[in-house]
């Protein structure tokens, strides 16, 4: 394990005589923190990984004097989502900035089966709508007990609403997800050689979970079966941005993908007979992240 000593060595600051060179050997693993880091030569060999650690909200800056050399993994994902784009300072007027889409939303809530009584139609119980952070809730379905016709309980957040007197019935959670969802930023810039032949770059945001499934129902001339929970949303891919005098970066070792949004849950069934109730929405993938290459002149 590298010390603070080490660490604090690679702070950008540092005098250039004084910069550590970065050799990371198989099946070693280094967290670093988002912060500005400056090395004379950089070696992560296959099986080695320098992780970004989770929940950053700033740049990931790695600055090599010499060559750099990714033969293993550079992972930088579980991201906060942040309101305001952070930025990046690198060159007198340059200066990088990179905001991610906090539209997208996970699924709603699927609606509750609703059951024919001596009354009419009874309703199933509505679904809630889904947030950033977790799908909706699912109906309750209707159910009859006795004289007692009562239309489905409606979810209002994530939690299925429960049937107020059946044990079945119940509508599916929906699926949560991290605030720190996302692809991260990284900027690498490389006075020499930046060889990635056999490594990768990985900036990808995070799958989001499927949704609960609603109750099944086996009396279902009382009761009707509850609706699917959301699925949660996609984390965006991150951004990264590199300089190098030479690099064999191929578009596939570096990895900004989205997230795919998880699905939703599925409607419950009336066991022995047809008819089900809604199933949940599945939520949003997350937005394609950014991969850009500046000219050292």
């Amino acid at each position: 394990m590298l010390s603070d000593t080490f660490l604090a060595a690679a702070f950008a600051e540092t005098p250039n005589s004084e910069r550590p060179s970065l050799h990371l050997k198989a099946g070693e693993t280094l967290e670093l923190a988002a912060r500005a880091y400056h090395f004379q030569n950089v070696l992560i060999e296959p099986g080695a990984a320098l992780v970004l650690l989770p929940e950053a909200c700033d740049w990931l800056s790695l600055k090599v004097d010499n060559n750099c050399i990714v033969h293993g993994d550079l992972i930088c994902r579980q991201f906060m989502d942040v309101m305001q784009a952070p930025t990046l300072d690198i060159d007198a007027g340059l200066t990088l900035s990179y905001a991610y889409n906090l539209r997208l939303r996970s699924g709603a809530g699927g609606g509750g089966g609703a059951l024919q009584a001596p009354s009419g139609e009874l309703a199933g119980g509505r679904g809630a709508p889904g947030s950033r952070y977790a799908g909706g809730g699912g109906g309750a379905g209707a159910f009859v007990r006795g004289a007692q016709h009562q239309v489905g309980a409606s979810a209002t957040a994530a939690r299925g609403a429960r049937s107020q007197q059946s044990l079945a019935g119940h509508g599916g959670d929906g699926a949560s997800q991290v605030r720190a969802m996302n692809g991260a930023l990284l900027y690498l810039q490389v006075g020499a050689v930046l060889d990635m032949s056999l490594g990768r770059i990985v900036a990808s945001g995070l799958n989001g979970q499927a949704g609960a499934s609603g109750a099944d129902v086996s009396n279902a001339f009382h009761d009707a079966p509850g609706g699917g929970g959301g699925g949660a949303v996609g984390g965006n891919g991150g951004c990264v941005v590199i300089r190098a005098a030479q690099h064999n970066c191929r578009p596939e070792r570096i990895d900004v993908s989205g997230g795919q949004g998880g699905a939703g849950g599925a409607g419950g069934r009336c066991l022995g007979r047809a008819g089900s109730a809604a199933a949940g929405q599945g939520g949003d993938n997350g937005d394609e992240g950014f991969v850009d290459f500046l000219s050292c002149s």
